[in-house]
């Protein structure tokens, strides 16, 4: 076969799989993209809990993830840490802290091997000694993919977690669930350990797997909280991270009538590509992604409002952190189990501000409208302004808020609907966390491994007829083509039979063709 049409042929057919793939690609994309519930069906509440400027129905937590403490690098990851610990949260004071993984980074000092290191779980564990920080708030931790590098078994003694974690020294070496009581309700957090059995070393164990026995396990975990105000879900791995028998699918098993929503890591911001990954999956809960501490020293604040939930992704050491309780943001709602209802009831727009200096106003704009009444101080990091949610009855709205602190201006824009406007949050996030990249990466595979063996039979046996078509045509000598043909004097095939004879005789190749045009335009040419 002449190796210039083969080459034709061949940047074609990589063309026609690249172009294949990128259809394939935006039709995963529209279909994950879809909002996945037409009517929203609000969950039914009455108007007995109203927000107000009173210090109620409230709590607040804290999120961290992929620390990633080495020996090797960036040792002010730890530093940082430690004074985040010992001052920032005493600032924010919250009800628990979440550590959704990757505690420790296992890997070498250039990068590239990985293995299980007890002296940066040593670290770890001296940096919760030191700042005392179990003793003051719960500390929740699981293990992330790089915590398991080479890991045979949860029991073994390579396994850092079960000695110097917090909830390893527990005895939660897998998944686990931890109940928080207040006065005004039950909340339930559930952490999932998803690291593979055995753990895998680096690229092999990106992905999180559970096995049907962990799914059976965390639908008795997500039975008994049934009666509770919310299951609030937490694991280093996002869903579409996750290897799961299809017939137990995580996210149908995690969904309970109160399950709101599931936290995780992992992703870090994606090479930069998005900083706010976050979702609504089909079933009705929010997924919220957290970009890390390890390069970008992130954490996450999130607030329980009269069971209305709202949250934060805050920088280190950036003051103040503000946080809009009510009304909430409209595109990061579980309308299905929150009681959005309760937002037309107010009477009062709150507002948590956490800052360690003082706060010397607070005003709001709804739609560019200044509210005449400024924020009051309530208590502890809770402001009020008073306001009319008749007036918002209907569409989305924009609510900015301005806070003024040392002289410096800091504010916040959100929007809110007091209907049943629930938009979606983001086309890219929602795409990455509501499809299964375990399916995506296996079908990618398949149409490389079926792209490799088509190109292979062609090098192999040369020109075929790979379509039998006219326009993908292939054939060996012209000589098999009637000579009326050529003779014809339709317009169309003359240029044609120009082009053609130019070409093989600056390339000294007659007695060959590329395509079927001969054979088509002959066809043209003997009914013309």
């Amino acid at each position: 076969m002449n190796g210039f049409y083969l080459n034709i042929y061949l940047q074609r057919s990589v063309r026609c799989i690249i172009l294949t793939g990128f259809f394939l690609f935006f039709l995963s994309l529209f279909y994950f993209t879809l909002p996945k519930h037409s009517f929203v069906k609000l969950r039914f509440d009455d108007d007995s809990l109203k927000p107000s400027d009173r210090f109620e129905n409230l709590f607040w937590f804290i999120q961290i993830s992929d620390i990633h403490i080495s020996i090797h690098h960036d040792p002010k990851r730890v530093s940082d840490l430690k004074d985040f610990l010992q001052t920032s949260v005493d600032v924010i004071n919250p009800s628990l802290i979440l550590a959704t993984g990757d505690l420790i980074d296992a890997k070498s000092k250039d990068g590239f091997s990985t293995q299980a290191n007890l002296e940066e779980w040593r670290t770890y564990y001296s940096l919760l000694h030191d700042t005392n920080i179990e003793a003051k708030i719960p500390w929740l931790d699981l293990r992330g993919n790089h915590d398991c590098f080479d890991v045979k078994h949860r029991n073994h003694e390579s396994n850092g977690f079960r000695k110097y974690s917090a909830m390893g020294n527990k005895q939660n070496l897998g998944s686990y669930m931890y109940v928080h009581n207040t006065d005004f309700g039950t909340y339930s957090f559930i952490g999932i350990d998803a690291c593979p059995k055995p753990g895998l070393k680096r690229p092999f164990n990106f992905f999180g797997v559970l096995t049907d026995r962990d799914i059976a396990e965390l639908r008795l975990m997500a039975r008994s909280t049934v009666s509770h105000n919310y299951t609030i879900w937490f694991s280093h791995y996002p869903t579409t991270t996750l290897a799961v028998n299809y017939n137990t699918a995580l996210r149908p098993a995690i969904e309970t009538t109160n399950t709101l929503a599931y936290l995780c890591g992992h992703l870090h911001h994606l090479g930069g590509l998005s900083y706010t990954m976050y979702t609504r999956q089909p079933e009705g809960h929010m997924e919220l992604e957290l970009a890390d501490w390890k390069v970008n020293r992130r954490y996450r604040i999130m607030a329980i409002d009269h069971d209305l939930a709202s949250f934060i992704d805050a920088n280190y050491l950036e003051w103040p952190v503000i946080l809009v309780t009510n009304p909430k943001e409209s595109s990061l709602s579980a309308p299905i189990v929150e009681p959005l209802i309760r937002m037309k009831f107010s009477t009062h727009i709150r507002i948590l501000i956490f800052s360690p200096y003082f706060i010397e106003s607070v005003f709001a704009r709804i739609d560019g409208k200044i509210l005449k009444d400024h924020g009051r101080h309530i208590k502890g990091p809770l402001f009020a302004i008073p306001w009319n949610p008749k007036d918002y009855a209907q569409g989305s709205h924009k609510i900015h808020v301005e806070v003024t602190s040392l002289g410096k201006i800091t504010s916040v824009t959100s929007s809110f609907s007091m209907d049943e406007q629930i938009p979606l949050y983001s086309i890219i996030s929602n795409y990455i966390l509501s499809s299964h990249l375990p399916s995506l990466v296996f079908y990618l595979f398949c149409i490389v491994w079926v792209s490799f063996i088509i190109l292979i039979v062609i090098l192999l046996f040369g020109p075929i007829e790979i379509f039998n078509i006219p326009c993908f045509y292939w054939t060996r000598s012209i000589k098999q083509y009637p000579r009326v043909a050529w003779n014809s004097q339709h317009p169309t095939f003359t240029l044609r039979r120009q082009e053609s004879a130019a070409l093989t005789h600056k390339l000294q190749l007659e007695g060959y063709i590329q395509f079927c045009w001969v054979r088509m335009f002959g066809k043209i040419s003997s009914s013309a």
